[in-house]
């Protein structure tokens, strides 16, 4: 594959991030909480799309599917160790600044809280920064292996790289499924921490692996004419994309109903408050984007054999789900820390700043190998063993 357009996008999306974050940094020493807010959005919007990329590269290596193999190394290159580590990195703002966004690190808000006091004992800012550090190391180890291993089967076709890589992701995906839990819990639902929901890691981890599904899908077709995903693309990678596109959205839209029905049928102050509080100064005009844009649109759109055969219509499909997690995200976070859904400066600086070097950090492990992966999917391994031998 010719690296040469990847350089330059690199380079740009690099000067862009970091112009921007220089610009959130003025930001920050002019008003602490404001940029807070805004750069934990931003972590939350491109920690999703990494993350996600983490839990797809695992999900792959369990399936051995054919149809994402020309998913493969983006999924390594946006979810690999060097960006899992570089998101480490990042969030280094956040756990200098923990009392600017979470009311349970101000001891001013705890003092005389019950609920607070009750949970000190887990949510203080040591054992938080801990275990913030434990899920970074987990996933970046991970990552690493698995990029390791796949790298190397691509040189020596060994069949017992891919073994080692299915052995290694099915108790890993589920060892990933628990600290996903931790991490959101900590990182998004603490920041209402009166406010529990026992779904609340699943809900995550279903949105980032639809994100993480629809961007490799769309970058993929939109190279499809480029060596060698001309090679790796064929009808059936266009009709499963669409398909497990089609699954998660039902999933994202069955659990996201499923959270508010049980809160609704409880009726308990503690667990409506979180609805409560999006519910007016228009946050439900949010709400209504999200459902329309992440819901009924790709949903609607995928029921139709065409849309998912048809490559400009699964492209718009993904651009339409990409575009909604950044709404649905700001309906998720901002209301916890604003009362009204108005976007400040500092908020655009810290999207881009982060999403620049996400862009950069993804074109560099992207262009350290091979943009397919050279091995075989479980289906093409069953062809070759039920193949006649011939004398």
């Amino acid at each position: 594959m010719n690296t040469d357009w990847i350089g330059k996008w690199k380079s740009t999306s690099g000067l862009i991030g970091v112009l921007a974050l220089i610009a959130w940094g003025i930001g920050l020493a002019s008003s602490r909480t404001t940029a807070m807010q805004g750069y934990i959005y931003a972590f939350t919007v491109w920690g999703t799309l990494a993350f996600g990329c983490l839990g797809m590269t695992l999900l792959h290596h369990v399936t051995r599917a054919r149809f994402s193999r020309p998913f493969l190394r983006l999924w390594e290159a946006g979810g690999g160790a060097a960006m899992i580590l570089v998101f480490g990195l990042l969030f280094i703002p956040i756990a200098a600044n923990l009392s600017a966004i979470y009311p349970w690190a101000d001891p001013h808000h705890v003092v005389g809280d019950k609920i607070l006091e009750q949970k000190v004992l887990y949510l203080n800012p040591g054992f938080f920064i801990g275990r913030t550090v434990a899920y970074f190391a987990i996933w970046a180890l991970l990552a690493h292996l698995l990029r390791r291993s796949s790298l190397k089967e691509d040189v020596t076709q060994a069949k017992s790289e891919t073994d080692y890589r299915a052995n290694l992701s099915a108790p890993g995906i589920v060892a990933f499924m628990i600290t996903l839990t931790f991490a959101t819990t900590d990182w998004v639902m603490s920041l209402e921490p009166h406010w529990y929901s026992s779904i609340f890691g699943i809900w995550f981890g279903i949105q980032m692996a639809l994100t993480a599904l629809a961007f490799a899908t769309y970058f993929a077709l939109k190279n499809r004419n480029r060596a060698p995903f001309n090679e790796a693309i064929h009808a059936g990678t266009t009709k499963d994309a669409g398909t497990l596109l089609f699954a998660f959205t039902m999933f994202w839209g069955y659990i996201t109903l499923s959270q508010f029905l049980i809160i609704y049928a409880a009726n308990q102050p503690e667990s409506t408050e979180y609805y409560i509080v999006r519910s007016a100064h228009g946050w439900p005009t949010l709400m209504m984007i999200t459902a329309i844009a992440q819901f009924f649109i790709p949903w609607l759109a995928l029921l139709a054999p065409r849309a998912k055969r048809t490559i400009w219509m699964l492209m718009t499909i993904t651009v339409v789900i990409l575009l909604a997690r950044f709404v649905d995200l700001y309906w998720i976070v901002m209301p916890a820390m604003r009362e009204l859904p108005m976007p400040q400066w500092t908020d655009f600086a810290a999207l881009i700043g982060i999403g620049g070097i996400w862009f950069t950090v993804f074109g560099w492990q992207l262009g350290k190998a091979p943009a397919v992966a050279n091995h075989p999917a479980r289906a093409e391994e069953e062809i070759e063993e039920e193949a006649p031998q011939h004398a």
